[in-house]
C-alpha cells in the first residue's frame, strides 16, 4: 500500500490540502492528514475550519511513500517551525522517499532547513530568496526525480501537483484515471 502523509497546520491553503487529500485517496493511496500542533482542529488561511483525523507526534516513526506539504501563510511558517517535521523531512530525504511541497511551503520549509539540496525547484512567486543552494525555475510544478521531490507554484496548480504526486508515486495509467474520473484535463 502507497502511503501518503499531509501535514496540516493552522493557515494552511484550503485547496492545496483538501483537493490534494481527495485526489490522492481516488488513487488509492493511504492518506494520513496530520495536524503539526497538538489540537485537531485546523483552521485554514480563508477561513474554513476541518479536523485532521491524526496529529504529527503519533506518527513520527512510520513511514510514508510522500510527505505533502500545503502552502499558504502562515500555514507554511507553522510547518517551518515543527521541529517534529523538518525531522521527519530528514529522514524522508536521507531514505530517497518523496518529498512534495507547494505555494509558500517549498521555501519557507525546504529552503529555510536546506531541504532541496541543489535541486531545481518552484514555488510561490517571491519565495526564491528563500533559496540557498536549489535551482528556482518558473513553472506550475517542477519534478526533480534525482531529489525525490515535487514542487508547485500555488493554489491554481493544486491538481496537477496532486496528480503529478500520483503519476510518480502509482504510474501514469492511473493518475490519468483519477483524472479522468475527476474531469480534469492533463
Amino acid at each position: 500500500m502507497i502511503r501518503a502523509l499531509i501535514a496540516a497546520a493552522d493557515g494552511c491553503e484550503e485547496i492545496e490540502t483538501i483537493a490534494t487529500y481527495d485526489l490522492l485517496k481516488r488513487a488509492g493511496i493511504e492518506v494520513v492528514l496530520a495536524a503539526v500542533a497538538g489540537k485537531p482542529e485546523i483552521s485554514a488561511a480563508h477561513g474554513l475550519k476541518f479536523l485532521a483525523p491524526a496529529r504529527l507526534d503519533s506518527q513520527i516513526e512510520e513511514e510514508f511513500d510522500v510527505i505533502v506539504l500545503p502552502g499558504g501563510l502562515p500555514g507554511a511558517e507553522h510547518l517551518r517551525d515543527s521541529t517534529i517535521l523538518v525531522e521527519m523531512l530528514r529522514r524522508q530525504k536521507k531514505a530517497g522517499r518523496w518529498i512534495a511541497a507547494i505555494c509558500a511551503s517549498p521555501g519557507y520549509v525546504l529552503g529555510t532547513h536546506e531541504l532541496a539540496g541543489d535541486a531545481k525547484v518552484t514555488g510561490y512567486p517571491g519565495t526564491e530568496d528563500l533559496f540557498k543552494t536549489a535551482t528556482f525555475v518558473d513553472q506550475k510544478v517542477c519534478v526533480d526525480p534525482a531529489h525525490h521531490l515535487i514542487t508547485a507554484q500555488g493554489p491554481a496548480f493544486t491538481n496537477a501537483f496532486a496528480l503529478t504526486i500520483i503519476a510518480n508515486l502509482c504510474g501514469e495509467q492511473v493518475m490519468r484515471k483519477v483524472a479522468e474520473a475527476a474531469l480534469i484535463s492533463c
